[in-house]
């Protein structure tokens, strides 16, 4: 009673009195009469009845108790704050203003008739109503005020104007009506109701209601009344408050347009109106129906029956459904009732029955059994299609029961479980059964024949799918209204996620329905997986799980699989979106309950005096934003309690999404059978492509966390190189895309240049700054910055989109981050804060629901391009976008990494970033300088990634041409084969676009060298690169003059390039010779062009020497002279006569030195060019031939050997033997003379200069010319000789001159003259002078003399070898005789077959002897001969291996190549043979070290290569068997036989060869991990074996100990004691030897375990436990380890063999090394001491030393003397203790 007396001023005192009715009190209102209504009693808005309330008397006391109060006042304060929310998150208010509507029906309430107040007037009564506004005064809430607005209950009270009616006044439904307060008010007018619609309409008011509908009005509390009352909440428990707030939730939430825009229109509420009374109607028909089809004595069906049901046979009765048309025209009806929110005046009876109705048909599809997977015949699949009426009828009623439970009505009745459960039934079954079948169905393999009948019923099935998705599209309406149990959301989860990872087909014809009707239905189950993921918090874990876990299932193909459409027209994967939304909703939906909650409690203080009026809705909301705090502190604090715990939750789901792919990724390979590493790839990609929509925030949030963990791989110390090959391939896509958005920025900015609005200059100023790197994020954050427009375009654009919504969220959420961090740089400056306070300000009233992203004010409607440039600018300024430097300072620091695959890696990645966008190479030289580094690096992979890098770069900036040059002419010789080969394309693309006349001779010369590359890949390579290069582009068959003019300049500037080349020398013109001749041979595919070209630089250059006839430029004369011999050698059809006849004079006047040069060129081309001119005049001929007979005498050899050539060519036109004849006969005749004459006196050497003048030119007439013909000629010149064949005249002559006796240089002469006829007749060889001869020079090992032999033979073999090919080429070519291959060759080719078998059989000894002997020239000869008789197959193919082998280790770089040219052609010819000679090529290989190069190590250093390994990159070509083979028996060749080891050398041999062996066998390149386990395993068993032995011979006879026998209770101590007797000193060299080749071998084993990183403790036989695909995999080296511990080691054991203490030395350190068992001394002291519980053997141990052969570990103690070495072996439980690579101290301490 007192507190209602306390009420009474305030009632009295807050109303305003505008004058009218002063007599009569206004009703309460909602909020003050809730506090005397059992409302507040109870949870509001329950589904249960309520008690009418009644207005109590003020004087009596309240119902209530404070508490009470509180809490009902609570929660409309919070559907206050959910009204002013809008659509910033789900909203409570539609549901609750149509709860209230329900329970304000006026055919639910009682008519009351209110008695006029004592004391009361009616203008006292009219004062307090003031026409529009007099409500409104009260400071109603925001919710009162919509349900206000939004409740049409018609009422009246009686005045003393207005009477009381009597009850026979109401209107037919009930309602009075309502009367207006005054006279001069209007009535309102009349509620008319149709039959049809008992209920009266619901919608959103219009101006006149509001005037006139009453309420009930209580006076506001006082500030010190409401400290009276308590807040019951704060006395619960947070879990308490989510429970009652989930009790306060309506079951289902319908659709937000329909509470608050649906039916403001009145032709929307007459359109609702008509579908209201067409449902009833049909309903009625239906009904109407459906009570005919009660069972009668007839049993017929009456016609209405069968227009409204399908009948369907059932095992037990005939069911009926509702048909097909009947079903959509409800739906259709119910749609429309449910969207214009009328639903709820269909009376309950009609809907259940219409409920029960559907759930017929739903029973009958859930009833039956089977689908399409069952389908193996015909026959199934017609019988299955005759099923699917009965489905479609399901799906159909299914569909319409949905609609009915989202519909929103209160009736529990409706929300069966039992009906969800078969709904759900019916989905799963048809989704495995049928829809999931049909999508995976392709048109091969077992699916072929139900996909061909499926087809053609394409109609049926597309409705099928039709009804899932739409059932789907209404469980995500179902799930938004939390109306569903655990189970069934699981349920809906597991479907949902089972048909996202489903595998589309790719093509339409693999597809039954076809391809994008198929993803749109994936697309739809990712929108209810995501409205799931949003609805129920708890559940989130459990989806990101299972999301994550089933990527594993998608196929390859389907990872490549990109076809979720983003609106820029790009595609990425349905999962990639599918992650990216649940990111975005996390940040929108994690315990937004409580978050309202907080901001509730956050505005109280501002909200609860605040008085609203009717004030435009943007004013409102100024004026509330400038209400919610002037200090940026507090506004900050506010904004990040609500923001930041949201934005934290985001990124804590992304972090975890990323490291479950990267986790995963770590423990697979691309192309292992995991898919993840590939995985983490295409989602790195999708997430790069939609980081530039506005409508994905989420994916620089997820790019951020990936670029987090890449970056630690890459700086990790522990990061193996995988890994960090993966985080920089990773960092390379990433670097890539943002030079791709800055480059996009570029071009996006210039197309606002043109506009003119204020907006497109304020984005050109934003956008200057960006690039320049000086946006600061206070020009982002503001109110006219970028986000303000991002947001309002996107609010304009599809707003009901929930991708769009969730952004929309994101980038509030993220733009509220910005502010704060702005704050934290503005804050340390001292500035003015100002524009961050106005932009929390704005940013707040966002957050809480003041304002909405379409009410933000913006320069002006935006454009997409404006709308692009803005996000743009956000993501550059965003984490992710500023991290462009640091990636790409972590790409270009990893090129200095240790490991080479990193250092690959980071090129390779580099030139992603580069390509995206070039300016990186602008930016200084440090990039070019770090590339070009890496072109010199040691690992040839690194080498061809950093020329690859370069060929980018220089295809993007060719001014970098010049810099790279030199370092790209060095790798044209690289040892690599990939990497000569894009040095070669390099170098021609750089060749095409310079036209420096030296630029392209050097390139030239490179490409002329790399055509005699050992390869045959790289050579032919060259010869195309500089075909295309050099006369490609020259083929011009134009007839305008101008370009002939331009064609003309080419081929004079390309004949000047050619003779410049030619110019450089080393040996240039040869090789310039073999590309002429493939390129203008027949069997080039060009050759008719490239003639073409060819003649016209041959003219060109003929006018060179014309035009410099007379130049003083001696040097270029000669140089174009030579440059034509070698077209003249290619193809003599390019020279014409006249041509040659201009080069008369330079062989008629040979006078000078300078001359000769010239002289012998004009020779050459008339040797070769005249035989093939058709048409050469004959008084020509006759000049050249007088002048070359006249320099006879004045030429030397090598002139010589031309001119005589020339001379025979030209007496094959003009027929003049006989002057040839009389020349050979007059050299003849002189030297057979002197036959008798000593030159051994000093008178004699005049004599003797002429003697040999005249052999050298005898010798070159019987090489050249054939005087068969004149043989009468030679017979009358020398009466003496009796034979019929010139070469043997000359052979019987030049024989006696061959003696020893004879002086070194007549012998030369002699042996050289003989060498020229046998070279062209073979036969002579045969003869006995001559056989005499060459053995006379072999035996007395001349090497002058023996080199000019091999010379010889070298040029006979060749010859034969032309002969050989070219008869093998006529073989090929059709013809009518008979004979193939070598031997369809002439018959002198027949008689001359044996001479080369019989030379290479008699000498080839000898050949091998010369060519083992030194590395000089002639042994360069023997090389070549060897080569030759191995590819002529002369010999057996075993005679030859090991001296190949042996001359491959040659430091001679040339017979290095020749040999290891013809090994390799060996091998593959005949590699059962070759291969058991290895040897014994070891060996020889070994001998030819020691001897001619002086050196005994088996590697060469920097870096470290084996000698071998030529050898070993042919063995590497045959299967693995044969490689393993091999290794086995060079490791056996360090296997020791104390009885048979030599040591009588100092050092001994044994000991040299072991060294050499396991230097090679240290620095082989191996290609599997299985080779070097094999090395591995047989190198521990050699020591197991053989050390035994010797360890015990030196306890015995040098560390005498005492046996067990001896003294069996002795324990003796770890170590070696001193000797204790003196031994012989040959026994100890023994000894000491024998240690140190076992020690060596396991030096190499315990160095190759710690190079590759292996653990091979276990037996030999047990490492079948290892994976195949591991066993055959490359080994990968580890870094650091680069061998040079263990090649000073090797140095101090050569040191060491010299004297008896250190050969002691050498025996007690391998008596050690088989005593103790370091594993178990080891794992001991790591029990005593656990600081050393380090892993042992670990890739980062390097100073391990090698442990102890494990067949005789033994504890650290002292082995019995008597142990055999082959009986026991180690104890299982010791030898398991501790991984077998814990090293010992040792010399080996320190390897690396």
């Amino acid at each position: 009673m007192q507190r209602s007396q306390q009420h009474q001023a305030p009632l009295a005192s807050s109303r305003p009195d505008n004058g009218n009715h002063s007599g009569r009190r206004l009703p309460l209102t909602v909020d003050e009469a809730l506090q005397y209504s059992p409302l507040s009693s109870i949870v509001p808005f329950g589904p249960g009845p309520i008690p009418q309330p009644r207005v109590l008397n003020t004087d009596s006391s309240s119902l209530l108790s404070d508490q009470e109060q509180h809490a009902a006042r609570y929660m409309l304060e919070q559907l206050d704050h959910e009204t002013s929310r809008g659509s910033l998150g789900p909203s409570n208010v539609p549901q609750s203003v149509h709860e209230v509507q329900q329970l304000l029906d006026p055919r639910a309430l009682s008519n009351l008739t209110f008695k006029g107040l004592s004391g009361r007037t009616g203008s006292a009564l009219g004062a307090r109503l003031d026409g529009n506004a007099s409500l409104m005064a009260t400071g109603l809430g925001r919710f009162t005020e919509t349900l206000f607005n939004m409740t049409d209950i018609s009422f009246r009270y009686p005045t003393p104007q207005t009477p009381s009616r009597r009850a026979d006044e109401r209107q037919p439904n009930g309602v009075t009506k309502g009367v207006s307060s005054s006279s001069t008010t209007k009535q309102r007018p009349q509620n008319v109701e149709s039959p049809t619609t008992p209920t009266p309409q619901y919608g959103l008011p219009t101006p006149e209601r509001r005037i006139t509908s009453p309420v009930v009005i209580v006076p506001k509390l006082s500030p010190s009344q409401r400290q009276e009352y308590v807040d019951y909440t704060l006395s619960l428990s947070e879990d308490e408050k989510d429970r009652r707030h989930a009790e306060r939730k309506p079951r289902t939430q319908q659709p937000r347009a329909s509470s608050h825009a649906g039916l403001s229109d009145s032709r929307q509420q007459q359109k609702t109106e008509a579908a209201l009374r067409r449902f009833l109607h049909l309903v009625a028909k239906v009904y109407a129906a459906e009570d005919q089809l009660q069972p009668d004595t007839s049993g017929a069906v009456s016609t209405s029956a069968r227009d409204y049901f399908i009948f369907v046979d059932t095992d037990d009765d005939t069911a009926h459904v509702l048909a097909p048309g009947v079903q959509a025209e409800l739906e259709s009806l119910l749609q429309q009732l449910i969207t214009g929110g009328r639903f709820g005046e269909v009376p309950f009876d009609t809907i259940i029955r219409l409920q029960k109705l559907c759930e017929t048909g739903l029973h009958l599809a859930e009833g039956l059994e089977g689908g399409v997977r069952e389908l193996s015949s015909e026959e199934e699949v017609e019988r299955w299609l005759r099923t699917v009426p009965v489905i479609d009828a399901g799906l159909r009623t299914t569909r319409s029961l949905l609609m009915i439970i989202n519909g929103g009505r209160e009736e529990k009745q409706i929300y069966s479980e039992e009906i969800l459960q078969s709904i759900l039934n019916l989905l799963k079954s048809t989704l495995d059964g049928i829809i999931i079948r049909i999508i995976e169905m392709r048109s091969t393999g077992s699916g072929e024949l139900p996909f061909r009948a499926l087809t053609s019923h394409k109609q049926s099935l597309t409705t099928l799918f039709g009804h899932v998705t739409k059932i789907l599209q209404l469980l995500a309406t179902l799930i938004a209204g939390e109306g569903l149990t655990e189970s069934a959301v699981t349920t809906i989860e597991f479907l949902t996620i089972g048909l996202i990872f489903v595998e589309n087909a790719f093509s339409e014809k693999d597809s039954v329905l076809g391809v994008h009707r198929c993803d749109r239905l994936r697309v739809v189950a990712m929108d209810v997986l995501v409205q799931a993921f949003s609805t129920y918090n708890e559940h989130q874990a459990f989806i990101f799980d299972e999301v994550l876990t089933s990527l594993e299932k998608l196929p390859v193909t389907r990872q490549k699989a990109r076809q979720y459409k983003l609106p820029d027209g790009k595609a990425i994967q349905l999962v990639s979106a599918l992650i990216m939304r649940l990111i975005q909703s996390s940040s929108v939906s994690r315990k937004r309950r409580k978050v309202a909650r907080k901001v509730n409690e956050d505005r109280a203080a501002i909200d609860s005096h605040m008085e609203v009026g009717h004030q435009p809705r943007g004013a409102h909301m100024a004026d509330t934003t400038s209400e919610v705090s002037d200090e940026l502190p507090d506004v900050m604090q506010k904004l990040s309690s609500i923001t930041q715990p949201l934005l934290d939750i985001a990124q804590m789901n992304a972090q975890y999404v990323v490291h479950f792919l990267v986790s995963r990724a770590l423990k697979s390979t691309k192309t292992g059978g995991d898919p993840y590493r590939t995985l983490l790839d295409i989602f790195t990609e999708d997430f790069l492509v939609a980081m530039d929509s506005p409508s994905w925030p989420s994916a620089e949030t997820l790019l951020r966390c990936l670029l987090s963990n890449m970056v630690g791989l890459v700086g990790g110390e522990k990061s193996n190189a995988p890994a960090k090959n993966m985080a920089l391939d990773l960092l390379g896509l990433m670097g890539a895309a943002l030079s791709d958005t800055l480059s996009q920025l570029r071009r996006a900015a210039k197309s606002l240049e043109n506009g003119e609005t204020e907006l497109d200059q304020q984005l050109l100023g934003l956008v200057d700054l960006s690039l320049g790197g000086e946006l600061e994020e206070r020009s982002i954050v503001g109110v006219d910055g970028p986000y303000p427009l991002i947001l309002a375009h996107r609010g304009d654009d599809d707003s009901t989109d929930e991708v769009v919504r969730t952004a929309r969220t994101f980038h509030v959420l993220q733009w509220a981050a910005k502010i704060s961090s702005s704050l934290e740089t503005v804050q340390e400056g001292q500035e003015d804060t100002q524009q961050e306070l106005e932009a929390a300000q704005l940013v707040h009233s966002l957050v809480v629901g003041e304002k909405q992203a379409s009410d933000l004010d913006v320069l002006g409607p935006t454009t997409p391009a404006q709308v692009r440039v803005a996000y743009m600018l956000i993501l550059l300024n965003m984490p992710f976008g500023k991290a462009f430097e640091r990636i790409l300072i972590l790409l270009l620091n990893s090129m200095n990494s240790e490991q080479a695959t990193v250092r690959s890696k980071g090129l390779k990645s580099v030139i992603q970033i580069i390509e995206k966008d070039p300016t990186v190479l602008d930016r200084g030289t440090h990039v070019m300088r770090h590339i070009i580094n890496r072109a010199s690096d040691p690992s040839p992979l690194v080498r061809d990634s950093a020329l690859g890098l370069i060929t980018k770069c220089t295809q993007l900036r060719p001014a970098l041409d010049d810099q790279i040059l030199d370092c790209i002419l060095a790798r044209a010789a690289d040892t690599q084969v990939g990497v000569r080969k894009r040095a070669l394309k390099i170098l021609r693309d750089i060749y095409l676009r310079k036209h420096r006349k030296e630029v392209r001779a050097a390139i030239a010369d490179a490409l002329l060298h790399r055509m005699t590359d050992s390869d045959e890949g790289v050579s032919e390579l060259a010869k195309q690169l500089l075909e295309e290069s050099w006369i490609s582009p020259l083929a011009y068959s134009g007839s305008d003059n101008q370009g002939a003019v331009s064609h003309g300049l080419a081929i004079k500037e390309q004949a000047a390039l050619i003779v410049e080349t030619i110019r450089r020398g080393n040996n240039v013109s040869t090789v310039f010779g073999a590309f002429l001749h493939s390129a203008v041979g027949e069997q080039s595919k060009n050759a008719s062009s490239n003639v073409r070209v060819c003649k016209e630089l041959v003219s060109s250059m003929f006018d060179d020497v014309l035009d410099n006839g007379d130049s003083s430029d001696s040097s270029r004369k000669q140089a174009i002279l030579q440059t034509l011999t070698v077209f003249a050698k290619a193809r003599a059809e390019l020279f014409r006569a006249d041509q040659l006849e201009h080069l008369q004079v330079y062989v008629e006047h040979l006078s000078h030195n300078d001359d000769l040069q010239v002289f012998r060129s004009v020779v050459i081309i008339f040797r070769w060019v005249l035989p093939h001119l058709p048409h050469v005049k004959t008084k020509f001929l006759g000049a050249v031939q007088k002048a070359l007979l006249e320099s006879l005498t004045k030429l030397g050899k090598r002139e010589l050997n031309e001119v005589v050539a020339c001379l025979w060519t030209i007496n094959d036109v003009l027929n003049t033997i006989d002057r040839l004849s009389k020349v050979t006969i007059s050299c003849i005749r002189a030297v057979w003379a002197a036959r008798t004459a000593d030159f051994s006196k000093p008178e004699q050497q005049r004599q003797t200069t002429t003697i040999v003048r005249y052999m050298n030119i005898a010798g070159l007439f019987g090489k050249h010319c054939d005087f068969s013909s004149d043989l009468p000629r030679f017979q009358e010149g020398f009466p003496w000789w009796k034979g019929d064949f010139v070469p043997a005249l000359l052979v019987d002559v030049f024989a006696p001159f061959t003696a020893p006796k004879q002086p070194s240089v007549i012998r030369t002469a002699a042996l050289d003259g003989l060498g020229s006829v046998c070279q062209a007749w073979p036969r002579m060889y045969l003869k006995d002078q001559v056989v005499t001869a060459l053995d006379i020079v072999f035996t007395e090992g001349n090497s002058e003399l023996e080199s000019l032999v091999l010379n010889s033979m070298k040029e006979y073999l060749a010859t034969e070898e032309k002969r050989s090919e070219g008869a093998l080429e006529t073989s090929k070519k059709p013809k009518q005789d008979s004979g193939t291959g070598r031997l369809a060759g002439n018959v002198m080719a027949n008689q001359n077959d044996g001479v080369a078998t019989s030379l290479a059989q008699r000498y080839l000894k000898h050949i091998v002897r010369v060519a083992l002997a030194t590395q000089e020239g002639y042994a360069l000869n023997a090389t070549e001969v060897v080569a030759s008789i191995n590819r002529q197959g002369l010999v057996h193919p075993r005679e030859s291996v090991a001296v190949l082998v042996a001359l491959e280790t040659s430091s001679n770089a040339t017979i290095s190549k020749i040999a290891f040219r013809e090994h390799r052609f060996l091998h593959q010819k005949h590699e059962t043979i070759v291969e058991k000679e290895y040897m014994k090529a070891v060996q020889q290989a070994f001998q030819y070290q020691r001897t001619v190069s002086g050196d005994v190590r088996g590697a060469t250093t920097k870096p470290f290569t084996s000698k071998l390994h030529l050898l070993w990159e042919v063995i590497k070509t045959s299967k693995g068997k044969i490689r393993k083979k091999f290794l086995v028996n060079i490791c056996a060749k360090m296997d020791v036989d104390l009885a048979k080891l030599d040591i009588s050398d100092n050092p001994p041999l044994p000991f040299l060869f072991a060294m050499f062996v396991a230097e090679n066998l240290a620095f082989f390149e191996y290609s599997t991990v299985d080779e070097v386990t094999s090395v591995i395993h047989t190198l521990e068993r050699l020591v197991s074996t053989s050390g035994a032995l010797v360890a015990h011979a030196l306890e015995m006879e040098v560390f005498q100990k005492p046996s067990a026998a001896e003294d069996p209770t002795s324990i003796h101590p770890v170590g070696v004691p001193a000797p204790t007797q003196a031994v012989d000193q040959s026994r100890m060299t023994q000894l000491a030897t024998a240690s140190a080749i076992l020690s060596s071998a396991w030096d190499v084993r315990s160095f190759l375990c710690r190079l590759y990183g292996l653990n091979t403790s276990a037996k030999p036989e047990t490492k079948g436990k290892t994976a195949a695909k591991d066993i055959n995999k490359a080994p990968t080296k580890q870094p650091g380890i680069t061998g040079q511990g263990l090649w000073d080691t090797n140095t101090q054991k050569l040191a060491s063999m010299a004297d008896q203490d250190s050969m002691l030395a050498h025996c007690e350190r391998f008596l050690n090394l088989m005593t103790v068992d370091e594993d178990f001394k080891i794992a001991a002291e790591k029990e005593d001491s656990p600081g050393l519980g380090k892993r042992q053997g670990s890739v980062d141990d390097d100073s391990s030393a090698p442990p102890t052969p494990k067949s005789h570990s033994r504890p650290a103690r002292k082995r019995k003397s008597g142990r055999s070495s082959t009986s026991q072996t180690p104890k299982k439980q010791r030898r398991a203790s501790t991984p077998k690579f814990t090293a010992t101290a040792s010399e080996m301490d320190d390897y690396e």
